[in-house]
C-alpha cells in the first residue's frame, strides 16, 4: 500500500505547489469609491480582462447607457462613447496613482475593449500597467471622473503576480525531492525482482 502512496507523492512534490492564478477586479463606474482589494508583496501585471475573460464590464460610458456621438466611420475617436480608463492608487505606487488612457472615445464597449487591449500591447497606453508592492498592501482601481451619476458599466481587469522564470530554491529543493522519491521506488521495485502469480 506504502509503494502505491509513493509515487503519485514523488510526483506531486516534483511538480511543486507554486502555481499562482489571475485575479480578475471588477471596478464599478457608479462610484469614486472604485474596488480596492490587498494584494500580498511582488510585481503585478494588469491587463483587461472583459467579459470573455471572467469579468462583468468590458467597458464604462462617462455619459451613460448607450450614450455615443462624434465618431468616425469605425466607430472610434468619438466625442462621447465607451472608454476603458482607470486609475490605480497605493501608498507603496511611486507618483501614488497611475493613469491608463488613450483619450478617446469608442461607439461600443466592445470597441473601447478591443481597443485597449491593442493599445497595452503595443505600448499604446500612458503610463506603466504593472506595479511591484514591498509588502500586503490595499491597493484601489477606480474610473476617473467628476460626476458619478449618470455613468454606465465598469473595467474588468486582470490583476495577475509576475512568476520568475528563475526557480526559487524550494522549487528546486521540491523538484529534487520528487525526483528522489521516484528513484527510490524505482530502486525498490528493481530490488525485489518481479513478482509472479500462481
Amino acid at each position: 500500500m506504502f509503494r502505491g502512496l509513493l509515487l503519485p507523492l514523488a510526483a506531486t512534490l516534483a511538480l511543486g505547489a507554486t502555481q499562482t492564478s489571475a485575479s480578475v477586479v471588477n471596478v464599478s463606474s457608479l462610484t469614486s469609491a472604485g474596488t480596492t482589494v490587498v494584494l500580498g508583496p511582488g510585481k503585478y501585471d494588469v491587463t483587461f480582462a472583459g467579459v470573455a475573460a471572467g469579468g462583468i464590464y468590458d467597458a464604462w460610458n462617462p455619459w451613460g447607457f448607450d450614450v455615443v456621438s462624434g465618431c468616425n466611420t469605425s466607430g472610434a475617436k468619438c466625442a462621447q462613447g465607451y472608454t476603458d480608463d482607470f486609475e490605480i492608487t497605493a501608498a507603496s505606487i511611486p507618483g501614488g496613482s497611475s493613469i491608463f488612457n488613450t483619450t478617446n472615445y469608442f461607439s461600443t464597449s466592445a470597441g473601447a475593449l478591443a481597443a485597449y487591449q491593442s493599445a497595452l500591447a503595443t505600448g499604446g497606453l500612458i503610463g506603466p500597467i504593472a506595479f511591484t508592492l514591498a509588502g500586503s498592501t490595499p491597493v484601489r482601481f477606480f474610473t476617473p471622473d467628476s460626476y458619478y451619476a449618470d455613468n454606465f458599466g465598469g473595467v474588468s481587469l486582470d490583476v495577475s503576480p509576475v512568476t520568475s522564470d528563475i526557480p526559487e530554491p524550494s522549487t528546486w529543493a521540491m523538484l529534487l525531492l520528487g525526483f528522489a522519491g521516484l528513484g527510490f521506488a524505482g530502486y525498490r521495485k528493481a530490488r525485489k525482482g518481479p513478482t509472479f502469480a500462481a
